[in-house]
C-alpha cells in the first residue's frame, strides 16, 4: 500500500500562503491562485499527510491512531472545493468494520483519485474548516527535559532562523497553574520535542541492571499532546542517546521520525526541511555554524 510521489513535485519548498492584513487567520476561504507547479505541490503535500499514515494502520483497527487519522481525513476533505465534496461522502461510506484491510486500500485509492482530480483541474477555492484556524506564526514550542545544552542550542538555532522559541519556564505564570500555563503557550503550529536520557527505568519484574535511559514523563506527555493537537508533520522530534545505551522511545506513536541530535549538526538541515514542508519561510543559509 505504498503511495508513489510524483518526481516533479518538490515538497521541501512548500509554503503556506498568509491572507488578510492582520495575518492571524485565513478568514472563510483560501484562494489557490498561485502558479501551476506550486499549486500541484501544495495539493500533493495536502494529501501526503492523509495517505502516508495508511501504511502504519494495518491491524490497528479501533486504535487511537486509526481514529485520529480518520478524523483528520474527514476534516481535510471537508476543506475541498464544492465540486469535490463527493469524496468526503464516499470516504464516510467506507465500512472499516466489515473488512478493515480492504477498506484501507479503498480509502487510499479514493484519496489518490481525489488528489489527481484536483491536480488536473483548474485552480479552485478550498474552504477552511473554520475561521479560527491560524496561519503559521513565528512561534515554535520547545518541549525539553533536563539537558540544558540541547535546549539552548535548539533555541538559538530557531532564533537564527528568525523564529521565536517558546520555552515554558521562561513564560510568565500570571497566576495560572502549570497546565493552564502550558495550554496558553501551546497555541502554536509547530513543536520541537527534545528527547534526552534524563531518567532510568525498568519493568518491576526485572532488576535495575535492565534499566534503560528514558525521557522525562512530562516530555512524553507534551509529546503526545502536540501529536493530537497538531499533526505528525508539525512535530519535529530530536533524540539524544545515552553514552552507554540507546534512548528508549515510545512504541505506540506511529509514523514518527526521530532525528538524532548529533554533534555534526545535520539535524539542523532536517529541521529546516521540516519547517519548510509545513509552510514556514526559513533559509538554511541563516543556520549558525
Amino acid at each position: 500500500m505504498e503511495d508513489e510521489l510524483r518526481r516533479e513535485y518538490d515538497l521541501k519548498s512548500l509554503e503556506v500562503r498568509r491572507l488578510g492584513a492582520a495575518r492571524k487567520s485565513f478568514g472563510g476561504q483560501l484562494n489557490l491562485d498561485f502558479t501551476d507547479t506550486i499549486r500541484k505541490n501544495k495539493i500533493t503535500g495536502f494529501f501526503l499527510q492523509l495517505i502516508q499514515p495508511i501504511r502504519y494502520l494495518n491491524q490497528r483497527h479501533g486504535s487511537i491512531e486509526f481514529h485520529t487519522w480518520k478524523r483528520d481525513v474527514e476534516e481535510k476533505l471537508g476543506q475541498l472545493p464544492r465540486d469535490s465534496e463527493r469524496y468526503l461522502q464516499e470516504f464516510k461510506n467506507i465500512d472499516f468494520d466489515k473488512n478493515y484491510e480492504s477498506a484501507l486500500n479503498e480509502a487510499q485509492v479514493l484519496l489518490q483519485s481525489c488528489r489527481d482530480n484536483l491536480i488536473n483541474s483548474k485552480p479552485a477555492i478550498m474552504k477552511q474548516q473554520n475561521s479560527s484556524v491560524s496561519s503559521p506564526t513565528n512561534e515554535i514550542f520547545i518541549v525539553h527535559g533536563h539537558d540544558e545544552e540541547m535546549k539552548q542550542t535548539v533555541a538559538r538555532t530557531l532564533e537564527a532562523l528568525k523564529l521565536q522559541p517558546i520555552i515554558l519556564h521562561e513564560q510568565s505564570n500570571q497566576g495560572a497553574t502549570i497546565i493552564e500555563k502550558f495550554e496558553k503557550n501551546a497555541n502554536v503550529q509547530f513543536a520541537i520535542i527534545l528527547l534526552s536520557p534524563d531518567d532510568m527505568a525498568y519493568k518491576k519484574t526485572e532488576s535495575s541492571e535492565k534499566a534503560k535511559p528514558r525521557a522525562r514523563q512530562n516530555v512524553i506527555f507534551e509529546f503526545g499532546y502536540f501529536i493530537g493537537k497538531l499533526s505528525r508533520a508539525q512535530v519535529f522530534v530530536l533524540k539524544q542517546d545515552d553514552k552507554k545505551d540507546k534512548l528508549e522511545l515510545p512504541t505506540d506513536i506511529l509514523g514518527i521520525t526521530y532525528t538524532p541530535y548529533d554533534s555534526g549538526d545535520s539535524w539542523k538541515l532536517k529541521l529546516v526541511q521540516a519547517l519548510k514542508a509545513t509552510g514556514y519561510s526559513v533559509d538554511a543559509n541563516n543556520l549558525p555554524t
